[in-house]
């Protein structure tokens, strides 16, 4: 009787392993997987940022737009081909340490991708290249005339997943940009700090279960 018992329970949890190994993502609209080459826009949920030592850049408002490049329920691919951050500063710049901040993302586009349900990675890249891809890459041009060019390997993070909206946020330790160019005034390491919820680009929301 033992035996059988101890059989069961081993059953059970090897058909849970099972069922979490098979948890794939699909990115969905109403229910619906969304089609491939459909639009998608990340809008930013919550105050966009990029901290650094005991100051940083602050912009109001983020969005990354591109193409569903796969959701075959196996892989989400999203191929991001532009983006923006805008600020409070004149001419919408980002507000830096007492200066204007413009924020320039570089060597787009950029791929957006989930095999595992509840984690991402971006990399720049085409989606329709296999590999690491080159380093995520931004410029900072501050109004005082002086510029940072900054690179990570990937930009990781975790999402929330259905019936939540699909909202991607970036992980603290995984989105820190190294130096690489410019000022002796930049800071060593900057930090991609945000969240963004996936919608379509009428406003729809969008999910990922």
């Amino acid at each position: 009787m033992l035996r059988k018992v101890i059989g069961g329970l081993i059953l059970v949890a090897l058909m849970g392993v099972q069922g979490t190994a098979s948890a794939s993502p699909v990115l969905t609209e109403e229910g619906s997987a969304l089609a491939v080459n459909s639009s998608v826009v990340a809008v930013n949920d919550g105050q966009p940022e990029f901290p650094y030592s005991m100051s940083g850049i602050v912009c109001t408002s983020s969005e990354l737009s591109g193409t569903l490049a796969a959701n075959g329920g196996k892989l989400i691919k999203w191929q991001i081909e532009s983006g923006f951050w805008h600020g409070k500063a004149p001419g919408e710049d980002c507000i830096g340490p007492g200066t204007a901040v413009t924020v320039t993302p570089e060597g787009l586009p950029w791929c957006f991708e989930s095999s595992e349900l509840g984690n991402f990675s971006i990399r720049s890249k085409k989606c329709s290249v296999e590999g690491e891809g080159e380093r995520v890459t931004f410029r900072f041009k501050y109004e005082s005339y002086y510029q940072c060019l900054y690179r990570a390997l990937a930009a990781r993070g975790t999402y929330k997943t259905a019936p939540e909206v699909a909202t991607l946020t970036l992980s603290k330790t995984e989105t820190i940009l190294a130096f690489v160019s410019g000022s002796p005034l930049c800071s060593t390491t900057v930090t991609w700090k945000g969240s963004y919820q996936l919608k379509t680009p009428g406003g729809t929301n969008l999910t990922i279960g």
